[in-house]
């Protein structure tokens, strides 16, 4: 999918961001929208909602492969309905659904693999936007977060894993939670009635606004740090 080209902080992410860095600056990110959301900053949502794709990409881009994120997407959200009542849109009861398996759809013949951000957004809307419209955004933020955390269990614990599984199995399983994430965001983005693309290219598409660099060039630690202070004392209210 087209949405690499929105993470310009790629080097500096490899050098700062490792191991449990990673999952932690995804959950500033997420904080930071759930405390708009308590909040009812509504002018807020659209940045923050930006900030929290943005990082979930740096996330994923981590395991080098944002093609088998990609496949994931169309392997749990594929064109021809929901993955579990095979309709379009979805009709599924409330409540959680069947666990079922999702074959790898990265090959190169997929349509979905080409799709901008604008599209994917529509393709969730077209499959659950009339359940998704009857839920608030503080149901949507918390299915979000509990998919990030589905993500992190999936990544950093080895007890989640029996001892067998191979690593191609674990990677595959860790895109998946990843579609997750994004499915959640993209719905978010429905509800919320905002043109995340347009959102992701205003903040992101430029140079950095610090070293007014693309991609960016800062490589202080601690640039990094301070920011990363500033963001936990937002977080805490001091």
């Amino acid at each position: 999918m087209k949405w690499g080209r929105y993470n310009f902080y790629g080097q500096r992410n490899a050098m700062f961001l490792q191991g449990e860095k990673l999952p932690s600056f995804l959950d500033n990110g997420f904080g930071l929208l759930w405390k708009a959301t308590r909040e009812e900053k509504t002018g807020k949502y659209a940045g923050l909602l930006a900030g929290v794709f943005a990082r979930t990409v740096a996330y994923s881009q981590s395991f080098r492969d944002l093609q088998m994120i990609s496949g994931a997407m169309a392997a749990k959200y594929p064109l021809g309905g929901c993955n579990y009542c095979n309709a379009l849109p979805c009709s599924c009861s409330s409540g959680r659904r069947s666990a079922t398996t999702h074959d790898n759809k990265s090959s190169s013949g997929n349509p979905q693999l080409l799709w901008t951000i604008s599209q994917c957004v529509e393709h969730v809307r077209h499959m659950y936007g009339k359940i998704n419209q009857g839920k608030c955004i503080y149901f949507a933020c918390l299915r979000l977060n509990e998919e990030i955390g589905e993500v992190k269990n999936a990544h950093l614990f080895d007890g989640y894993w029996d001892n067998k599984v191979y690593l191609g199995t674990r990677r595959w399983s860790i895109a998946l939670e990843f579609a997750d994430v994004f499915a959640w965001i993209f719905s978010i983005a429905d509800i919320i009635e905002v043109d995340l693309e347009k959102e992701i290219r205003d903040r992101y598409g430029g140079v950095c606004k610090r070293c007014e660099k693309r991609p960016c060039k800062c490589n202080s630690p601690e640039m990094y740090e301070n920011r990363s202070r500033t963001v936990e004392t937002r977080l805490s209210g001091s």
